[in-house]
Parts: C-alpha cells; sequence; structure tokens
C-alpha cells in the first residue's frame, strides 16, 4: 500500500465504492486512508458529490 500515492489511493477508493466492491476491501483502503489523514476529506467529498446528485445509487 505505501508504493500508492495518496491521489491514487483516493481514486481506487472512490472507484471501489462506485463498484459496490467487497465491503472487507473497502475497510483495507478506508484504513490506509486514515492512516494517511484522508479519510475524512475523501468521505466529506462524496458526501457532497451525493448531496448535489453526483454519487452512486445503493
Amino acid at each position: 500500500m505505501e508504493n500508492l500515492s495518496d491521489d491514487l489511493l483516493v481514486q481506487s477508493y472512490k472507484k471501489a465504492l462506485g463498484m459496490n466492491l467487497n465491503k472487507d476491501f473497502l475497510r483495507i483502503l478506508e484504513t490506509e486512508l486514515a492512516n494517511r489523514k484522508l479519510l475524512s476529506s475523501v468521505k466529506g467529498q462524496s458526501s457532497m458529490a451525493d448531496k448535489l446528485g453526483g454519487g452512486e445509487e445503493k
């Protein structure tokens, strides 16, 4: 995981969310995002996209 840039990690997480991938895999990505202090900003962006109608339907 440490070989991934922050940007690639964020992009991968967003894509994984959109594809409704395995929750265990999402937790791995979320853990790494949290370790890098990026999780709250990523979740904030996706929440804003949901409010604007740009989020994925669940």
